[in-house]
């Protein structure tokens, strides 16, 4: 949409937070679904126009509250963000799979 971001692909800390924070979704499949882009997408930008998600004027060190703050700053964006930046997370995530097969640190 205009605007450099840089990814990064996801730990399995973001992973676990992820299912914590889409949790409370499980019954809603709509909900669900777009809770799970939003965890996803919090977890792997790490900049938005060479600056951070979300910024804060005390120094932040907590990866959960660093993942709470960046959903906060991910649910502003309008739904079709969401969904581009989701899928270039997936597309980095198979990338790297790619990359880790081809030089024989995962098997295919």
């Amino acid at each position: 949409m205009g605007h450099p971001v840089v990814l990064q692909t996801l730990t399995t800390g973001d992973e676990v937070r992820v299912g914590l924070f889409t949790k409370s979704y499980l019954d809603s499949q709509l909900g669900f679904q777009r809770a799970y882009q939003v965890a996803v997408c919090a977890a792997g930008i790490r900049e938005v126009q060479g600056k951070p998600l979300f910024s804060s004027l005390r120094e932040i060190t907590s990866e959960d509250e660093i993942f709470d703050k960046s959903v906060e700053a991910v649910q502003e964006f309008y739904p079709i963000v969401v969904t581009q930046v989701y899928q270039a997370i997936m597309d980095l995530e198979r990338e790297f799979a790619e990359l880790a097969i081809k030089l024989g640190k995962l098997s295919g």
